[in-house]
């Protein structure tokens, strides 16, 4: 089987490459940026290419001879909601289109989605599903929603299969490590997620569920969540990731309209390019209270299972971290 991974350079996506290479498939990464040398295999073929531009696609011949194409490639931030767009749901038209074209005869397009694309649960009792018609609150989500749509719209003629993961971490992750690294200097910061609850998931468990859903036979023109089944609050992240840090950090709760300033304040102190501006699609992420949904039709069709519980996978994180000297 071989496998096009657009993003392959990204966290999920160096993890999804390495994972099928084990697994025996041979796998064609693309990306805008190539790894280092170390972090490449035999079985892998790294082609740099702008999924963005259809002169691009075709020339590079990337949909030749795949069986499952992984769509990784986009934006999770950015200065306009139209740049959002430009990243997240243009690609998948254009990618789509070549493959109508009659191309690639894949057997398989899975779109790696986003839970903000449904938006928040009501309530912590009624988790979001898949059945539930979607409403997100910000613009990053819309764009993914906007994206599912554009890939759904080729379903009739094409097989494609839509994921929705949860909160990802893991080996490679820096938005939990930048979290870790603030409790481990003694403050746990909660940009408007104090009261929060979310659904999380470690990257081992995602990797073999994106690979388990793009080869199930039932999963065509399906849309999933991948998440574990029990849903976590951020202050319970915040005492896991303080007890392995071996820390009492002093809470900091953040109110949803002090956010963008605060945001402007990390952007001074970090650099503007690290840090997006600040904007209304912050602000309604901090708002909603329950970012959790139900892995049940997952578990169900392709029986995925959620088993790293969140303190061994932040554990076996951390000590990433150190090994690849992120902690000092």
């Amino acid at each position: 089987m071989k496998a096009l991974v657009t993003g392959a350079n990204g966290f999920i996506g160096k993890n999804l490459i390495h994972a099928l290479t084990e697994g025996g498939w041979q796998v064609l990464c693309a990306d805008l940026n190539r790894p280092q040398p170390n972090d490449t295999k035999d079985t892998m073929h790294w082609i740099t290419v702008d999924c963005r531009s259809p002169q691009a696609i075709k020339q590079s011949r990337l949909l030749a001879d795949v069986d499952v194409v992984f769509h990784l490639a986009g934006l999770t931030r950015a200065r306009s909601e139209a740049q959002f767009f430009e990243a997240n749901v243009t690609p998948v038209k254009l990618l789509l289109d070549e493959i109508d074209k009659g191309q690639s005869a894949i057997h398989r397009f899975v779109l790696i989605s986003s839970q903000t694309a449904a938006g928040p649960a009501v309530d912590l009792r009624h988790p979001v599903i898949e059945s539930d018609g979607p409403r997100p609150v910000e613009a990053y989500g819309r764009s993914k929603l906007a994206a599912e749509r554009v890939a759904m719209q080729f379903s009739k003629r094409l097989p494609v299969t839509i994921i929705r993961p949860g909160g990802v971490y893991g080996p490679g992750d820096r938005d939990f490590f930048l979290l870790y690294q603030w409790i481990r200097r003694g403050l746990s910061i909660y940009p408007g997620t104090y009261h929060q609850w979310f659904s999380p998931i470690y990257i081992d468990d995602l990797v073999s569920g994106l690979i388990a859903a793009g080869t199930a036979e039932n999963t065509v023109n399906e849309t999933y969540f991948l998440c574990q089944d029990t849903p976590m609050q951020w202050r319970e992240i915040h005492a896991i990731m303080a007890r392995i840090a071996g820390r009492r950090p002093l809470p900091i709760p953040i109110p949803a309209a002090l956010i963008a300033h605060t945001v402007d304040l990390l952007a001074h102190t970090l650099g503007r390019n690290r840090i997006p501006p600040k904007g209304s699609h912050k602000i309604a992420m901090a708002r909603p209270r329950y970012w959790v949904a139900s892995p049940k039709k997952a578990r169900r069709d392709f029986k995925f299972n959620a088993a790293v519980p969140f303190i061994d996978g932040f554990t076996d994180t951390c000590q990433w971290y150190h090994e690849k000297g992120w902690l000092r």
